[in-house]
């Protein structure tokens, strides 16, 4: 038996799938087939069941990751770049198309891999696809490092307030008892 990273529904946030060390895992035998199951980086990732349609990149972070079998994963060809499928899913428009592909019930909606194999996607030419792969990849780049400088002040904030409750006052850079 091998343990193997499976990315599930809940991983998607903002766009984006934790790196492999933060997912959850799977026991997978030595044997097993996990091809299929297995995304690799640049694949764009969309929900296939739930109550909103969820789209996320793979990075090389999460690369040979498994996918549960709520996920579907969306394997490029040259006519088309990554990035540029990615945007689009993300965008109003892409959300709209992708609700009107699925199936919905009472509170869930279904969309099949023939369905999204069907959706009608804008396809510029090349020349345009890597002008906006690049402004997609360089806001998804800026996004992650504000994020990450959010979590570093919000760190730093809850330092500060941990030492003053315990009797230290903070001054500059020194730490005074």
């Amino acid at each position: 038996m091998r343990l193997l990273p499976i990315i599930n529904v809940g991983d998607l946030h903002e766009g984006r799938v934790p790196p492999s060390e933060h997912l959850g895992t799977r026991t997978v035998p030595l044997d097993a087939d996990v091809g299929r199951y297995a995304v690799r980086a640049g694949e764009v990732l969309v929900t296939c069941r739930g109550t909103q349609m969820k789209v996320a990149n793979i990075t090389p972070e999460t690369d040979g990751a498994l996918i549960s079998a709520n996920l579907i994963a969306i394997r490029t060809g040259a006519e088309l770049l990554p990035a540029v499928l990615f945007a689009f899913l993300r965008s109003s428009l892409g959300q709209k198309a992708l609700l009107q592909r699925g199936q919905s019930s009472t509170a869930s909606i279904s969309l099949s891999p023939r369905a999204l194999g069907e959706l009608p996607i804008p396809l510029p030419p090349l020349s345009v696809q890597r002008q906006i792969a690049e402004l997609v990849i360089a806001a998804e780049e800026n996004y992650s490092g504000a994020i990450r400088a959010a979590e570093q002040r919000r760190a730093i904030g809850h330092a500060v307030a941990v030492n003053l409750l315990q009797g230290k006052a903070v001054v500059g850079r020194e730490e005074h008892s």
